[in-house]
């Protein structure tokens, strides 16, 4: 299961069930000549091997047992990761995002910044960015873009990744042309940055600027036909722009993908049921 090509994680669970194999065959084959070859009567090496096997058995389960405690849910998955590895930023990084899932807003701050800490300079930024994401998030602007300068003091902004995550603190806080600018690096590096190109297409939206938005949810369409949500956040930006009818059909086309989609569902009713006046255009839903 290994090659001659540089792993990041060198040990990992999924990595060690098909080299399993070779190892439970030579305990088996061994098992199996020390039995053969024990100087005692049969029936006390029959007990003998009959509790090694329950002795065996036994811890397995146990062990097996408590490893799926583990994997019961991100937050005591990664928990397990940073008790057992205190020195890596990335169990860190993603228990932060874990506890933010949770609303835990002071621990996702504590494991952010524990990550910066223990980080090497090639995780640093990504680890200063995640602090800065949460900043942005929770309205802290003035610590979000202080952050976010010391990030790019690691980081020259070549990836794309970095200038979405760059983009989506300026826009948090407020700095919209900023944002814009970002976003549209990530995508003149990589067109086919969908995450991008969504924030891009709602910043857009919520800045008035309809048309645009609409021709990033075309590109997102174009990319991937079938995308329910660009569907209907085209369609609610046709609703914002008068376009009822194209509206409609956008709204059609994504719960044709996706018959369940509430978002969907809700802004149909609205054109139905709300008459259609201006001020309600702007209560369609994004999600």
């Amino acid at each position: 299961t290994s090659s001659i090509v540089p792993l990041i994680d060198v040990i990992m669970e999924h990595r060690v069930y098909l080299a399993a194999a070779g190892s439970f065959l030579l305990f088996s084959l061994g098992l199996y000549h020390a039995y053969k070859t024990f100087r005692a009567a049969q029936k006390i090496k029959t007990y003998i091997s009959f509790f090694a096997i329950l002795i065996l058995t036994g811890s397995l389960t146990y062990a097996t047992t408590k490893r799926n405690m583990v994997w019961t849910n991100r937050l005591s998955f990664w928990e397990d990761v940073v008790n057992k590895s205190p020195l890596k930023a990335r169990g860190y990084v993603l228990l932060g995002s874990a506890y933010w899932e949770k609303g835990l807003t002071d621990l996702a701050e504590a494991a952010y910044k524990k990550s910066t800490i223990v980080a090497g300079n090639g995780e640093k930024a990504n680890s200063i960015l995640a602090l800065a994401l949460l900043y942005a998030e929770t309205g802290k602007k003035g610590e979000a873009l202080s952050e976010m300068e010391k990030a790019l003091s690691f980081n020259p902004m070549k990836s794309p990744d970095i200038h979405y995550v760059i983009g989506a603190i300026y826009a948090m806080a407020g700095y919209n042309v900023k944002a814009i600018e970002n976003y549209e690096e990530a995508l003149n590096k990589s067109p086919g940055f969908i995450t991008a190109r969504y924030a891009l297409g709602d910043l857009y939206r919520e800045m008035g600027f309809y048309e645009d938005a609409i021709n990033q949810y075309a590109e997102i369409i174009k990319i991937s036909p079938n995308a329910p949500k660009a569907f209907n956040d085209m369609g609610v930006s046709y609703a914002r722009k008068g376009m009822l009818d194209e509206a409609e059909k956008s709204f059609h086309k994504a719960l044709k993908l996706n018959p369940d989609f509430t978002a969907a569902i809700k802004n149909l009713k609205s054109i139905a049921e709300l008459g259609l006046k201006n001020e309600d255009i702007r209560g369609f839903n994004k999600r």
